[in-house]
């Protein structure tokens, strides 16, 4: 029997239901992959050791005029200024992002709090936005533009919180931050590095 293929079948109303579905669908994709590129997602974090310095300022001030109140204080106390040091966070490096597949500005700073754990810190970023961007820490200084390929030993610091504007991400404690050699943002549904900071 010989097939014969009639338009007017693809006519009725359960394929015309079936291919309202599919084009549904399929615009619904498109849309998730293509309209983060034409929209700016800004974020404005502060340093958290600045938040907390404006939080704590009235108590510290009372304090001093209380000390200065009951005691003379000498103009040199070294055996305060190490532990004053040790409550402020360390930068132990950063680096400048640049374009791997997609344009982008701005800098990566990594810091050790005080706490022990870690804070990525990124400044005057801007990236071209995409869909289901990543943050990771790479243990290699030369990112390739490859595409469909994972970097392989990455740590996933969680979501891109916005493609322009000042942001932070915490690492926890213990984490080993000496192998990581670079900070990429990263594309999850296609696997492509955009931009890429080596950290020194």
């Amino acid at each position: 029997m010989k097939f014969q293929f009639d338009p007017r079948k693809m006519m009725t109303p359960r394929y015309l239901f079936i291919f309202g579905i599919l084009g549904v669908a399929f615009l619904a994709v498109v849309w998730y992959l293509v309209s983060p590129l034409f929209i700016n997602t800004r974020v404005n974090e502060t340093f958290p050791s600045a938040a907390d310095a404006k939080t704590q300022e009235p108590a510290a001030m009372k304090t001093a005029m209380a000390i200065s109140r009951a005691v003379a204080v000498s103009e040199a106390m070294p055996t305060n200024a190490p532990a004053q040091a040790a409550q402020s966070p360390t930068l132990i490096a950063s680096g400048d992002f640049k374009e791997v597949v997609h344009e982008g500005k701005g800098k990566a700073e990594l810091f050790r709090l005080p706490d022990g754990s870690y804070l990525l810190r990124f400044e005057d970023f801007q990236v071209l936005n995409g869909p289901d961007l990543h943050v990771w820490l790479v243990p290699t200084d030369k990112i390739a533009p490859t595409v469909g390929q994972e970097i392989p030993g990455y740590l996933d610091l969680g979501k891109l919180k916005g493609n322009v504007g000042a942001q932070n991400y915490a690492l926890a404690a213990g984490t080993d931050v000496t192998r990581f050699k670079s900070v990429v943002v990263w594309c999850q549904p296609f696997k492509v590095p955009f931009i890429a900071a080596t950290l020194k």
